[in-house]
């Protein structure tokens, strides 16, 4: 919800689902340490780049929620240097973990 509620999400994650499939399985491992667990982070580069698309998603929210509307949002965002380079990341990251 919080991904289509920032209308940048189908610009930034090629895959929401599968996306949203890693973000909750990385906060489940790091909110419920245990060194035990099978599912324990060991890729610690793609924990970086879900929780930077994350950030992105989060800022255009909030931005929408400050009165921005998602055209606004999406275009004043989608030309950030440090954006389109999360954006390849998030793409390539996918592709890997899948």
């Amino acid at each position: 919800e919080v991904v289509k509620h920032s209308g940048i999400g189908d610009n930034l994650i090629p895959n929401v689902p599968l996306w949203n499939k890693y973000v909750r399985q990385f906060r489940n491992a790091l909110t419920h340490y245990d060194p035990a667990a099978p599912e324990e982070i060991t890729d610690y580069e793609a924990a970086y780049w879900l929780a930077e698309s994350l950030a992105w998603i989060l800022l255009a929210s909030l931005m929408i929620e400050a009165g921005f509307s998602r055209k606004e949002t999406l275009d004043l965002i989608k030309e950030n240097q440090r954006y389109i380079f999360v954006k390849l990341r998030v793409k390539d990251t996918l592709a890997r973990l899948s």
